[in-house]
């Protein structure tokens, strides 16, 4: 199976620029936990609604007065739509990330993430290990 057949097609997506407050607005609103992030027309990061929480928020921020650019991952893993499900987890468990942005012809085409692909490869025992190995801590907690 190739991503494209599960992938979140036309994801959301938010402004560097935007406030955590908007994004967050924007998550609720669409039921959504993640958002490609751009600079204008150009992919520039990833923004979750754990980067909000842990990053704006239990640093104390107001979420209205602190942008997008200064909370999301820079540089997101991508990955092609016709990438295997095996080829999703083993990127996931390298870069330990639980969404990978879907890119076609220079542009975001979807949204995948490791619920999508045990929900398609529940049987599968890289499933298994992949969120195992995605789930290793890489941080000291501060």
């Amino acid at each position: 199976m190739q991503i494209q057949e599960f992938m979140t097609r036309n994801p959301h997506a938010i402004q560097a620029d935007d406030s955590c407050q908007h994004c967050a607005e924007q998550m609720r609103r669409h039921n959504i936990g993640a958002m490609p992030v751009f600079d204008f027309d150009r992919l520039t990061g990833m923004i979750t609604d754990r980067d909000l929480v842990g990053g704006c928020m239990a640093a104390g921020h107001r979420a209205s007065e602190c942008s997008v650019r200064q909370h999301m991952t820079a540089d997101p893993v991508t990955i092609e739509p016709w990438a295997s499900i095996e080829e999703a987890l083993a990127k996931m468990a390298d870069e330990q990330v639980r969404r990978l942005i879907v890119m076609e012809n220079g542009g975001v085409a979807g949204i995948v993430s490791l619920g999508d692909l045990a929900v398609h490869a529940a049987s599968s025992p890289d499933v298994a290990r992949a969120l195992a190995e995605i789930s290793q801590p890489v941080r000291v907690p501060v």
